[in-house]
């Protein structure tokens, strides 16, 4: 018995602590894979996501050394086999405390699932957002005069577009690069998925659907 003991106190204690599951509310050519596409994930995460949201008082709460110890994987959508947000739930519960980074874009669809994903491997739900050039309401009207509201500016969108246009031919994992057909139709096409958002409502409206209260000090 007190061999067992022994052995047993010997084992690594279990990490209760959430997660984190970060995630790209964007479009296509957004720049999402080029962020964490370098070697210093921990320091680009520290620097850009030292705060996290407490819905609890309706403020940013800072968090010292937030990535301290901590696995930290991306999980890009294109290589993915099989449904995308199944599979990071699964790997999610193998591995609950880790910093979990979703190299895809995360349209409105998305954002019921993400919540559920975060709730069940305790994962503290981040969106990573433009800023506020790209982050600015679009009205367009249409030949009967009716109005729609979109998040981001038409410059952030001519953006996304030069960028997927001048991906060379084959580079790109979901094959969508200068040689696709119709390939800023495809991201119009996702730009459109933010029909009837604007930009003063965006963050809030995110908060809403994937909201996550975490208890203080189990983040450190």
């Amino acid at each position: 018995v007190d061999k067992l003991t022994v052995a047993s106190n010997a084992l690594p204690s279990q990490d209760t602590r959430p997660g984190l599951l970060v995630f790209f509310p964007g479009i296509p050519g957004c720049g999402k894979s080029s962020l964490f596409g370098n070697s210093n994930i921990q320091e680009v995460l520290t620097k850009k996501c030292s705060k996290i949201w407490d819905s609890r008082n309706n403020n940013l709460a800072s968090i010292e050394t937030p990535f301290k110890d901590r696995q930290i994987i991306v999980f890009e959508g294109d290589k993915i086999e099989g449904k995308y947000w199944p599979h990071i739930l699964k790997r999610r519960l193998e591995q609950s405390s880790s910093v979990t980074i979703t190299d895809k874009n995360s349209t409105p669809n998305a954002w019921d699932i993400i919540k559920e994903v975060s709730e069940k491997s305790k994962a503290v739900p981040l969106p990573i957002l433009p800023d506020a050039t790209a982050l600015s309401t679009t009205i367009v009207t249409s030949k009967t005069h009716a109005q729609s509201c979109y998040p981001f500016s038409l410059q952030y969108l001519a953006m996304c577009m030069l960028r997927v246009l001048t991906r060379p031919a084959g580079s790109h994992n979901g094959k969508l690069d200068g040689e696709t057909v119709n390939a800023c139709m495809i991201v119009v096409k996702f730009y459109s998925l933010y029909r009837g958002i604007s930009a003063d409502d965006m963050s809030s409206l995110i908060l809403d659907r994937v909201a996550f209260n975490y208890t203080e000090g189990d983040c450190r």
